[in-house]
């Protein structure tokens, strides 16, 4: 078990289409940052509407920071705000379901990333408590 406050995972917003590719490829494409943060073993995944739960996580095997040249034009208009941005890329060793999901419960919604501790995202009875 980890220090809970070691921040090491990160919840992110996802549609229908991101998600079923994410399951299929075991890849999570997303804008490029100014800076990666390389401490982040995990990535939740909050499905939203109609799903508004947070379902999976995956396992990062890899981070590629320039992921440009592996997702084509139509992938970035499905998946990214603004598919001008570069890529960037995590390349996941499996992608696991939760045993109980973690709901939304009409408190605030999850807009952007959100940084936490695995082992306190993973005990989350509702996604109020990601803002705790």
């Amino acid at each position: 078990m980890e220090n809970k406050k070691i921040i090491n995972s990160t919840v992110v917003p996802i549609g229908e289409y991101a998600f079923s590719q994410i399951v299929e490829s075991k890849m999570y494409f997303f804008p490029k940052p100014k800076k990666m943060n390389h401490g982040i073993k995990y990535i939740f995944f909050y499905r939203v509407k109609p799903i508004q739960a947070i379902t999976h996580y995956g396992i990062i095997e890899k981070q590629i920071e320039d992921a440009d040249k592996m997702i084509n034009l139509f992938e970035k208009m499905k998946t990214f705000r603004n598919p001008s941005k570069k890529a960037s890329a995590y390349k996941f060793s499996k992608v696991e379901k939760l045993k109980n999901e973690i709901p939304f419960n009409n408190s605030t919604s999850i807009q952007g990333r959100i940084n936490g501790n695995f082992d306190k995202i993973i005990k989350m009875k509702n996604t109020k408590e990601l803002f705790k």
